[in-house]
């Protein structure tokens, strides 16, 4: 081994840092949401990494990183509710942000973390607009449908 390659392994070596508990539990965490899905991961798999991310975390649980997208009876009413029954459940004063977020990301496939970074009333607002739009391609499928027979203008 020549001096150049011994002194570029040294000094490369010197670069790598350790990481700290903190940041490997994070990282376990980000992974078990991974295979939390019962249909596409391991959710066995997924249930030890949290077990070890909250070994390494002392014990304290960090907040959740990824709301779950259910399959349940609530999940399929937020898909299939009409716009009007949609618009008065996000007007509901005891609806809470987090379940506003989760009917951005299941009805109008929001970005969750966009969501996350603003108020309950930012929240509401990019439901209303989401709301709006999805109406509007409504209109525009059924004039589509109709081939325009009825258009006036």
């Amino acid at each position: 081994m020549n001096f150049d390659m011994a002194h570029q392994i040294k000094s490369n070596a010197k670069r790598v840092r350790s990481i700290s508990d903190h940041e490997l539990s994070r990282f376990l965490r980000h992974l078990s949401i991974l295979y939390r899905d019962e249909a596409t991961g391991n959710p066995p798999l997924s249930a030890a990494l949290d077990a070890l991310a909250d070994k390494l975390s002392g014990g304290r649980k960090q907040k959740q990183l990824a709301l779950p997208i259910e399959n349940d009876e609530l999940s399929v009413a937020i898909r299939n509710t009409d716009s009007a029954t949609l618009n008065r459940l996000i007007e509901e004063e005891n609806l809470s942000k987090k379940d506003l977020i989760r009917v951005g990301t299941e009805r109008f496939s929001i970005p969750q973390s966009k969501l996350m970074r603003m108020n309950r009333e930012g929240v509401i607002a990019e439901l209303r607009s989401a709301i709006i739009h999805e109406e509007s391609l409504s209109i525009i499928e059924k004039e589509a449908e109709r081939g325009g027979s009825k258009r006036i203008s």
